[in-house]
């Protein structure tokens, strides 16, 4: 087994585990462990698609034997994965204002990749919810089906942060063109490989300040 492979299956089962936490204290545990999981890898789309995928796998396992109602307990939880991809948001606006502020050529469909999947974040979050709660049990999967539409319905802090970010690096793109930055047909490195590398570094720094517990 890979080094990844057994950090996505330690991630899983530490979402599982989490299940039994008290409701007040879910939120905060699940948030903790999926920017564990976001900072464990380049943050890009599928790696949030993953990050998301590995923590609502953990939940849904860890809540399925569980008696009564379970879903303000999983209400709960996926708001703290929420709160996580918000602030993965955070994290890539600060990299997009960093990386493009020194920009001197760009190409143009590259970044509008970066505004796509910032963009996507909300989408990826619930499709994520709906994907797990199909292969769930007939009660867990149920649960997961109504919270992801309630996040459909409702929206998501993540989404709201993430669209703010698209609309910032959308800004910074008209102003590279603004401003006569070169129009590159390619660079030797993607600007959108520079962000997300940088974002991951954001991102830890973040996880860290708020639980510096897992610093290592």
């Amino acid at each position: 087994m890979s080094d990844q492979s057994e950090s996505d299956e330690a991630i899983r089962e530490e979402a599982k585990q989490a299940a039994s936490e008290s409701t007040e204290a879910l939120s905060e545990v699940v948030r903790a462990l999926t920017l564990r999981a976001l900072t464990e890898r380049q943050l890009d789309r599928e790696s949030i698609r993953r990050a998301v995928t590995l923590v609502t796998e953990g939940l849904s396992e860890g809540f399925k034997n569980q008696s009564g109602d379970v879903e303000p307990k999983l209400k709960a939880a996926l708001n703290g994965v929420d709160e996580a991809l918000k602030k993965s948001a955070q994290a890539a606006k600060l990299a997009a204002e960093e990386t493009l502020g020194q920009a001197k050529e760009f190409v143009e469909e590259d970044l509008k990749s970066v505004i796509n999947d910032l963009s996507s974040v909300e989408g990826i979050f619930i499709d994520a919810i709906n994907k797990v709660g199909q292969k769930s049990g007939e009660l867990t999967g149920a649960v997961l089906k109504r919270l992801a539409e309630h996040f459909n319905n409702s929206g998501t802090s993540a989404g709201n942060e993430a669209k703010e970010a698209a609309a910032q690096i959308q800004q910074q793109l008209a102003n590279l063109m603004k401003e006569g930055a070169a129009v590159a047909n390619h660079t030797g490195r993607k600007l959108s490989e520079q962000i997300a590398q940088v974002a991951s570094g954001i991102l830890s720094g973040m996880a860290e300040a708020i639980n510096p517990q897992e610093k290592k």
